[in-house]
């Protein structure tokens, strides 16, 4: 009988620290589920048709704050990207570019889950043609080319004869200004170069002018003529002859 008593005190000392020490236990449980996550940690990032790169290298998760960049998956046959869609973590506008295949976000204090979409559709081509030629001859341009990088600059040179300069060049039909031998063209589509020469023309050498005739020998200068001597009266002093009479008219 004294042992049963002794059992029944125990177990209702255990009751009533158990009464005390319960609602301390469930606000310690209380307490710990509204903590929030430790910032700061690592949260996973899932990519559906793509992947996530950190400086260059696939990652699956990240810290809060680094800049992630999304790549997207080559298209399946007869479909193109489209764009991203954002499942969770984040929002498009986290995006530097939703429509672009390759664009990066902020990674942020939680976990991110987006989608890369296909629509159908034709790829743009990666690489582009460049077809030259001369027209009508006297001269040549730099040879044609093919699978040339999308976005490069290629270099157009033209050759003409001696004696002959450029008259013409055009791209894809449209006149283009070329400075010098050279054309520098951007390859963002197949390009048809087209260059024509024309002969170098002259003016002529202007007339030369004739030599000037020999000075003529200057003459002597004339020599001053004599003083005219006064002719001499040599019936001056004398009395005059008289006139003879005129016979026949007195007759």
């Amino acid at each position: 009988m004294k042992i049963t008593c002794t059992r029944k005190r125990s177990r209702l000392a255990t009751l009533l620290l158990a009464l005390v020490l319960m609602p301390a236990m469930m606000l310690g449980v209380v307490s710990t589920l509204s903590q929030p996550a430790k910032a700061g940690g690592m949260h996973p990032i899932t990519v559906t048709d793509g992947i996530a790169k950190l400086g260059g290298t696939t990652v699956t998760q990240a810290a809060a704050g680094q800049t992630i960049q999304l790549v997207a998956n080559p298209a399946p046959t007869g479909k193109v990207f489209d764009a991203w869609v954002v499942l969770e973590g984040i929002n498009l506008s986290d995006l530097a570019s939703k429509t672009n295949p390759v664009t990066t976000f902020t990674m942020p204090d939680s976990p991110v889950n987006v989608r890369a979409m296909f629509k159908s559709g034709t790829p743009l081509p990666t690489t582009y043609s460049l077809n030259t030629s001369v027209n009508g001859g006297h001269g040549t341009i730099s040879p044609s080319k093919t699978n040339i990088t999308a976005g490069s600059m290629e270099a157009v040179v033209f050759t003409p004869e001696s004696g002959y300069e450029i008259d013409k060049v055009t791209v894809n039909g449209s006149v283009a200004n070329v400075t010098g031998d050279t054309l520098n063209i951007a390859m963002d589509s197949d390009k048809t170069v087209v260059v024509t020469y024309r002969k170098i023309t002259s003016g002529g050498n202007p007339a030369q002018p004739g030599n000037p005739g020999t000075p003529g020998t200057p003459g002597n200068p004339a020599q001053p003529g004599q003083l005219a001597r006064p002719a001499v009266n040599k019936n001056k002093g004398k009395s005059p002859v008289p006139a003879a009479p005129n016979t026949a008219a007195e007759a």
